[in-house]
């Protein structure tokens, strides 16, 4: 006697894998990831002086500091500055990535680091100086400070300069405010005399 059973499930099998990949598609769909844009402000910052400072108190806020220097920008290197008179400095380079290790050895809590951020973004605010936001740390070194501090920051930014391996994302989106502050993205330090070259002037 001929065997009907079989033709049978292997088409409900083939109908029941159809249905689970339609419901995966209407309720995940794949969302094609863009490139981050590079977008550069409309007029370049002075670089008469520049302040450099940290927010999160990483060894990376020297090394912008050294190649900043490789390229002759006039440059004032103050990694904690807690001064709020900012007349002296014609644009600011907020340098983000928490580090437990170097809170600890200038002697800085999270909370007081935060605290000091906000009345410098507040003066420049006041002073009408262009905040350059860099971030050099890469998608290795992000943690829950170091985007809460980018956060912070980019919030007030007018560029910003971010290390990533990744396409763009709904969390380089809200750092942007959906585009509306100029970013470019590079992928390692050695990328970043471009953007210095091109919003320094």
């Amino acid at each position: 006697m001929r065997n009907t059973d079989t033709p049978k499930k292997i088409l409900l099998i083939v109908t029941g894998m159809l249905i689970v990949f339609v419901i995966n598609a209407v309720i995940n769909p794949q969302v094609a990831l863009q490139p981050i844009p590079n977008n550069y402000p409309l007029r370049p910052f002075s670089a008469e002086m520049i302040l450099i400072t940290s927010a999160g108190q990483s060894t990376d806020a020297y090394i912008f500091h050294d190649i900043a220097n490789d390229y002759h920008l006039n440059n004032h290197f103050m990694p904690e500055v807690d001064t709020y008179d900012l007349r002296a400095y014609s644009s600011i380079v907020f340098v983000v990535g928490y580090s437990d290790v170097g809170m600890m050895l200038n002697d800085v809590t999270y909370a007081s680091e935060v605290k000091r951020i906000r009345k410098i973004l507040q003066t420049a605010e006041a002073e009408q100086l262009p905040v350059v936001v860099t971030y050099l740390g890469g998608d290795a070194r992000r943690s829950p400070k170091t985007d809460a501090l980018l956060e912070l920051v980019c919030n007030a930014a007018d560029f910003i300069i971010l290390t990533t391996d990744q396409e763009q994302s709904e969390f380089t989106n809200a750092l942007t405010n959906n585009g509306s502050i100029p970013m470019t993205a590079i992928q390692n330090v050695d990328q970043l005399s471009i953007p210095l070259a091109s919003i320094f002037k």
